[in-house]
């Protein structure tokens, strides 16, 4: 299974407390079960997602102030306290609050807040468990709703859930449907169903499957696990960056992009392949020239290593044979030395020759660029070797 869905309970976590879960796979099949903490860590999990119930749940609309900044700014939180306070019943310190996604300074924002102590108990009790929480969501999130209204209670007695003035309202399910918009349509699980219609009646009722209901909370943006829950901006980064990298693994709709993926890398594997194969046959072929070339040459060659230096060897055996001189010989390489040293009016103590270059020993540093300006447009360069001025022919 890849991804786990476990809805909290309303109450405090008990210690075989069962929990409402949905299993869902690669293919997007999802499977309910109930289980326990203790059963779950068992299970090899991929992902677990633990959603905060409607009934557990209040929202609010806020202003924060132009200046706040919404990421590392500690007075964020305290900010939030004090704008809820009149309209919280328990302390702000006593409940967490999480902040809407995309939410702009300066903008009306929504929050929503629950039981810090209630949501801590639980989140430890998966820790404690060895079951490391991925994300935090609603049930019933302000971006599942518009026109239509929820009906949920699948761990808990049935509640009523639409959106009023811009934030989600959510009341006991028997509460009087005067205060409901007239012209609502519910949805409703079996589970609640039956309840929902001597409510509301068959009319405004239309009956969800699970399937729908868990793809709802798991395409929600909202992430609860903020603030005191979320150790760090770093570590909520790295959690959404890993359910990403998971659903395009794993998701059905990421499915034709992963095959268009593999086979592109099997199609561009398979190309430089074959280029390579080329370019190999090509070298084989001119080594094979070359080597075909030596052996016509030189056929006294009967092994042939390196094919460049041989030949290089042999051509210059046979310029002394037959008495050409070549650029390397002593009397080209002294009487370039000769004209350059005479033009630029310097003198050196000594000569040596070691049969291709030619070593003038007396002269300084500051003396190469003088001695290579007079060379220019003769097949030699001069460079310092240590105390010697080295005359060697251009590469």
């Amino acid at each position: 299974m890849n991804k786990l869905i476990a809805l909290l309970p309303s109450v405090r976590p008990q210690s075989e407390d069962s929990l409402h879960c949905w299993q869902v796979a690669g293919d997007g099949h999802t499977q309910v079960v109930m289980q326990t903490v203790r059963e779950l860590a068992q299970a090899k999990l991929v992902q677990t997602i633990a959603v905060v119930p409607a009934a557990c749940l209040s929202w609010h609309q806020v202003v924060l102030p132009a200046t706040v900044k919404l990421h590392g700014d500690a007075r964020l939180l305290p900010l939030l306290q004090s704008l809820l306070e009149d309209a919280l019943l328990d302390e702000p310190d006593q409940v967490h609050i999480a902040l809407m996604p995309g939410a702009l300074p300066g903008q009306p924002c929504v929050v929503s807040v629950c039981d810090k102590a209630w949501l801590a108990a639980w989140l430890e009790t998966f820790e404690r468990a060895g079951i490391k929480v991925d994300r935090l969501v609603p049930e019933i999130a302000p971006d599942a709703l518009g026109e239509q209204g929820i009906c949920s209670g699948l761990s808990h007695s049935g509640w009523m859930t639409t959106l009023q003035q811009g934030v989600p309202v959510t009341l006991p399910l028997h509460t009087d449907t005067a205060i409901w918009p007239p012209a609502t349509v519910y949805h409703a699980l079996p589970a609640t169903y039956s309840d929902a219609e001597k409510v509301l009646g068959r009319d405004r009722l239309q009956l969800a499957d699970e399937q729908s209901w868990v793809q709802r909370m798991l395409q929600t943006q909202w992430e609860l696990m903020q603030h005191g829950f979320a150790s760090n901006a770093l570590e909520r980064m790295r959690r959404k960056w890993l359910a990403g990298v998971r659903d395009v693994l794993s998701a059905p709709q990421w499915r034709a992009s992963r095959i268009a993926v593999v086979t592109l890398a099997v199609v561009c594997a398979a190309g430089l392949n074959v280029k390579v194969w080329q370019q190999q046959r090509a070298l084989a072929a001119k080594q094979q020239a070359i080597l075909a070339t030596v052996q016509e040459t030189f056929p006294q060659l009967r092994v042939v290593i390196d094919a460049p230096l041989q030949m290089q060897r042999e051509l210059q055996t046979l310029r002394q044979i037959s008495g050409v001189v070549t650029a390397t010989d002593l009397e080209p390489m002294a009487a370039a030395a000769g004209a350059a040293l005479k033009a630029s009016g310097l003198a050196v103590n000594s000569v040596e020759y070691n049969g291709t270059e030619l070593l003038l020993r007396g002269l300084a540093q500051s003396h190469v660029t003088t001695v290579n300006e007079h060379l220019r447009g003769s097949r030699y360069i001069a460079e310092m070797a240590g105390d010697a001025l080295r005359l060697k022919v251009l590469p």
